[in-house]
């Protein structure tokens, strides 16, 4: 048998049904299959982070998207005149901001020396 402490349980914006599953394990193991249960804690610990991170980014697109010129024009006048943007339509902002996140390259977020807005 071994006795190994687990790690400090990450439950702070942990999806319910993954944070259900990692309050379930023990937090110390007196069983032969205590490495199993850590591999298991650091799966879901892991799933977690990957859903904290896909929510983060689903907020910072929906957030690039309603600051588009565009849409405040919309919503200030009742229509839009894309010659007055000053920074990008939702559309443009959605494509840099996913561009940047996908590539990690600030680089590849130069809108200033490109065509392709």
């Amino acid at each position: 048998m071994s006795l190994i402490p687990s790690a400090p349980l990450k439950l702070a914006r942990c999806p319910h049904s993954l944070a259900a599953s990692l309050a379930a394990l023990p937090s110390m193991s007196l069983i032969p299959s205590a490495p199993f249960l850590d591999c298991k804690r650091e799966w879901i610990e892991s799933r977690c982070e990957t859903e904290m991170l896909w929510q983060g980014r689903r907020e910072a697109m929906s957030a690039a998207s309603a600051v588009g010129d565009d849409r405040l024009q919309r919503g200030a006048r009742g229509y839009v005149v894309p010659d007055s943007f000053t920074h990008g339509s939702s559309e443009q902002r959605v494509r840099w901001f996913r561009r940047g996140y996908e590539t990690g390259d600030l680089r590849q977020g130069d809108t200033f020396n490109t065509r392709d807005l």
